[in-house]
């Protein structure tokens, strides 16, 4: 029997975990990516444990994988953030933690197992807070896409760039970046060193076909030293592949492909594609979810009955109270919001 959870394609993390000084490994950040995938938003409850296949990790079981994959564990263990609190003005408070409390390999099950630390768990899973309407405060990112990421600064740096795609471009400062990456302690002092090893290899990586986040950037001087880095960033996940014109609300018509509803969806804030992926969670497929957001659109009164029909069928769940599937209630109750709304047969 597989004793490893079951794992979510797209992951999650606040903003302020995201912009936080954490230099990883590449087998310490594959560690994060595989822990985060186990993460359901529809928990209520602490964090789920962290089961990993020391082979999904690292594919040769053999004693080269336990070293270094025990080595990767003990240093994602000793990571010692500042978080600045969920709702907090940066300039006012942080606190530190841990990301995870334990982790460790089990060798007679050839599993990484262990615990995230409690107080992350809002950086983490809180995303129904967001949508309920407070100040949006995290990205998501698709796991596929992250682990074709092999350099482990590129991935980092894909988080801290994507946690700000939604303005289409961004400054920060070079040493605020080199913190940021190596937590004080940059292999890379000198821009062409910082240039040629990270910023052109994440350049290369993350505008790769299978990753989709093309950006470029230039150097910001103060005299003749950089010390800033303007990047200009894609746009979020608009249709690169057609022209054809995009179904609009209230016109009753089906997308025609997944890539004209990730086009759908960004034409508005995140808070629609957060919902989206709660749906998919709640287990109601995908043709379904795709109808509700359509039916929602721009309305965000639309999108609260939809955040309330979530909340009402999971509490229902928790409490032992329902009658029928999850994705049967959730559908039943938004029908009395949006009569042309079918169930699938």
């Amino acid at each position: 029997m597989d004793a490893t959870p079951a794992r979510n394609d797209v992951i999650f993390q606040h903003n302020n975990l995201i912009r936080t000084n954490l230099h990883m490994g590449e087998l310490e950040a594959r560690i994060m990516v595989m822990a985060l995938q186990g993460i359901h938003q529809n928990d209520e409850g602490p964090l789920p444990p962290i089961r990993l296949k020391i082979t999904d990790i690292y594919p040769d079981a053999g004693g080269k994988a336990y070293r270094l994959v025990g080595a990767a564990c003990k240093a994602l263990y000793e990571h010692d953030l500042r978080l600045v609190p969920v709702g907090s003005n940066p300039q006012n408070s942080e606190y530190r933690t841990r990301i995870v409390s334990d982790i460790g390999i089990d060798a007679g099950t050839g599993l990484v197992t262990g615990n995230f630390a409690p107080k992350i768990r809002p950086y983490l899973m809180e995303i129904t807070k967001v949508v309920e309407g407070s100040k949006p405060g995290f990205t998501s990112a698709d796991v596929k896409k992250l682990l074709v990421i092999k350099n482990a600064n590129s991935q980092r740096l894909y988080w801290i760039l994507k946690s700000y795609q939604s303005l289409g471009s961004k400054e920060i400062g070079l040493d605020q970046l080199q913190e940021y990456l190596f937590e004080g302690n940059s292999p890379y002092g000198k821009w062409g060193d910082f240039n040629r090893y990270v910023l052109e290899v994440a350049v290369k990586q993350l505008g790769a076909e299978e990753v989709g986040f093309p950006f470029s950037y230039e150097a910001v001087k103060t005299g003749k030293k950089v010390t800033a880095i303007k990047f200009t960033l894609p746009p979020p996940e608009r249709s690169q592949k057609s022209e054809r014109p995009k179904t609009r609300v209230g016109q009753g018509l089906p997308m025609q492909d997944d890539t004209d509803f990730e086009a759908f969806l960004a034409q508005f804030d995140d808070r629609r594609k957060l919902t989206y992926g709660l749906l998919l969670e709640d287990g109601i497929d995908k043709s379904m979810a795709q109808r509700i957001l359509q039916l929602v659109g721009p309305d965000d009164d639309a999108l609260k009955k939809v955040v309330a029909a979530r909340k009402a069928g999971n509490l229902a769940k928790q409490a032992g109270k329902l009658t029928c599937p999850l994705p049967a209630f959730i559908i039943t109750e938004l029908q009395r919001s949006f009569p042309g709304l079918k169930s699938k047969k």
